[in-house]
């Protein structure tokens, strides 16, 4: 069983895992996979440019729609203020990859937004600023039939005064409005891979693909949440912690994303780019012709791994 999915960089990319689905598979992934990969300055300046670009343009993974908003921009539209600590959440759509994690401290995404409200509502001294996802908004997706704002609204009629949300339909810079937080809690985002290379402090309370991996602060129990948000406000991560996170985005990205030579990017929707097959002759296919497809091949046929060597490229 092989389960994958496309993205495309300067070729179409293909992430493939073994017996599961790739959301498990890199949930379980140990970091020795990737911790010693051969590193120096041309992979971190490859994946800092990289993870910088996702700012400001799209790959098939990106949901969240950049603008060039400011920071003053999003403290007159939301009302909030940077100046004070500020606690980003990162909401993620609850048809999309949560349903292949097994519960953690939360039995779902909306316990844990709601619990972690009731917990800023008695913690004046911070602020919450909760960036529901985009998907939930975008036409071109699967509509989410239990949106989360409803579901806030419910729990919350009034909603505690430092407690700011930016809906999905916003096109707010998400990175930019996180890259000013002292924090970050996800449930099970993989923004986590993007933002804690920043030395942001990430908080874990799903099974985020990030979980485990050394750079994260992972919980397992609502009393352990409980206890790491007490922490708060918390120091950057450590050089050591981010240099961890920063090899483990570019395993992500140019390791387990495999180029595909033969495929060639098919513009479709505006900001989401599909995959061609575009092959002239067998000799398109043949073995030591793509790197990429050889490792795809080897993969199915003699069950190798699906990881792409970018380091030594």
């Amino acid at each position: 069983m092989w389960r994958f999915l496309i993205t495309v960089f300067t070729y179409p990319a293909v992430l493939l895992s073994h017996e599961d689905t790739y959301h498990k598979t890199f949930a379980a992934e140990p970091v020795s996979e990737w911790r010693d990969i051969p590193w120096g300055e041309s992979q971190e300046r490859e994946i800092l440019g990289y993870l910088q670009s996702r700012w400001r343009t799209f790959d098939f993974l990106n949901s969240f729609r950049p603008d060039e908003s400011s920071l003053l921009d999003l403290s007159t539209e939301f009302g909030i203020d940077f100046a004070k600590p500020t606690i980003g959440l990162l909401t993620n759509v609850l048809w999309d990859a949560q349903g292949c994690y097994p519960t953690n401290a939360f039995s779902d995404m909306i316990e844990w937004v709601l619990d972690t409200i009731a917990y800023f509502q008695a913690r004046p001294d911070l602020q919450l600023l909760i960036r529901v996802h985009p998907a939930e908004a975008d036409p071109e997706l699967i509509r989410s039939n239990q949106p989360i704002i409803p579901e806030i609204r419910k729990a919350f009629p009034d909603l505690p005064q430092n407690v700011f949300i930016i809906p999905p339909e916003s096109h707010a810079n998400t990175y930019l409005a996180m890259s000013r937080c002292n924090a970050v809690l996800i449930y099970a985002t993989k923004t986590g891979i993007e933002l804690a290379p920043r030395g942001i402090p990430i908080i874990v309370a799903g099974e985020a693909m990030v979980r485990n991996k050394g750079f994260t602060r992972d919980v397992s129990t609502r009393e352990h949440y409980r206890q790491v948000l007490g922490e708060l406000p918390l120091p950057c991560l450590s050089p050591g912690e981010v240099h961890l996170a920063l090899k483990y985005a570019y395993h992500f990205f140019f390791r387990r994303m495999i180029p595909i030579k033969v495929c060639q990017p098919s513009p479709s929707l505006p900001w989401q780019q599909f995959a061609s097959l575009r092959v002239e002759a067998l000799a398109d296919l043949a073995s030591g012709t793509d790197r990429g497809l050889d490792i795809v091949c080897d993969g199915i046929l003699r069950g190798s791994p699906f990881v792409y060597p970018a380091e030594l490229m």
